[in-house]
């Protein structure tokens, strides 16, 4: 399947804020320049099963992905408030429903694990020395949320802040298709061949982190010839448009700071940089086309038999990358 342009950055996100009736939330989507407005707020007297609630429009839970199929499924979200801000640390519950308008059906309930992500951003000052700025955040997932049939579905968000107070959250509509775009878990991962560090002669070429990470050696098709697991990270810090992949990027480097050596790290930037950086436009390379991305940021683990094991789309945590490599590196 070839992906445009168009199907990329702010789009899916943003269609999930509009059916919440909500705004672009600053800390997740500014580009750089000025932020957006913060989401107003809303309210809603019951849930999708017609249950009573208390009015609570000043939270709504964000979806950070957009590929859910049938079966077992990572559904990662943040929750918000209307000024735009996270709402951290709480325990949240999670009610699924299918259908629409007045014919939804309650299907099942999970808890949600709160995860906190850390990033170092750097910061140049007056002096022009450089300093690593740590900024935490996090997101709430279900780690196995069981879909079992395509179409429209519901997520209705319980939260309990770390205070006791109990919330509710404005939920999220969102789409299980039949099948994935992207490559699925058991698939076979493409071997992909493109520029690695011996191609350039600067970094910057292929990596807009600050410094540039040093997931260049191999290339997809060579790690994967290596025999040993790999995990295949797109992102680009300096052209994101959902304001994730500085962070996932970060969490990556983090695990390869442990794992190099018996892991195989690549990371590739989704958007071909020349057009990036000349013409501000966001086209995507060959590889994110063969790939088949609807969104970034992305990582994908890779076993030594060649197959993709585990996946992620959007916000991660670096103990959810730790968790799904263990039984690779135990093969």
């Amino acid at each position: 399947m070839t992906v445009g342009a168009s199907s990329y950055g702010r789009r899916p996100f943003l269609k999930r804020l509009a059916a919440l009736g909500v705004g672009a939330p600053a800390t997740w989507l500014a580009a750089c320049g000025d932020a957006p407005a913060p989401p107003a707020a809303s309210a809603t007297a019951s849930g999708p099963d017609g249950t009573a609630v208390a009015s609570a429009g000043d939270y709504a839970a964000f979806l950070t992905a957009t590929e859910f199929v049938p079966g077992a499924n990572r559904f990662p979200f943040v929750i918000l408030a209307a000024s735009g801000s996270e709402l951290r640390g709480a325990t949240a519950q999670v009610r699924f429903f299918t259908g629409d308008g007045p014919n939804v059906i309650p299907k099942f309930e999970a808890a949600a694990r709160y995860r906190e992500v850390a990033s170092a951003t750097p910061h140049t000052h007056a002096d022009g020395v450089v300093h690593p700025h740590v900024d935490a955040r996090g997101l709430y997932v279900v780690e196995a949320a069981p879909f079992d049939t395509p179409g429209t579905w519901l997520a209705e968000v319980r939260a309990t802040t770390a205070g006791g107070a109990a919330l509710q959250v404005n939920g999220a509509a969102f789409t299980v298709a039949a099948q994935t775009a992207a490559p699925a878990v058991r698939s076979a991962a493409p071997r992909s061949r493109h520029a690695t560090r011996l191609d350039v002669t600067d970094l910057a070429a292929l990596c807009t982190r600050t410094p540039p990470c040093a997931m260049h050696d191999l290339s997809v098709a060579q790690a994967l010839a290596a025999g040993q697991p790999s995990a295949i990270t797109f992102s680009t810090p300096a052209f994101c448009a959902s304001r994730m992949c500085g962070p996932v990027l970060d969490v990556i480097v983090e695990v390869w700071s442990r794992h190099r050596a018996a892991v195989n790290f690549v990371h590739i930037e989704p958007w071909d940089l020349t057009l990036a950086r000349g013409q501000g436009r966001l086209a995507p390379t060959p590889v994110t086309r063969e790939w088949a991305l609807p969104t970034e940021p992305w990582v994908f683990l890779v076993g030594a038999d060649g197959r993709v094991a585990a996946r992620f789309e959007g916000l991660v945590a670096a103990d959810e990358i730790e968790s799904a490599l263990q039984p690779l590196l135990a093969q």
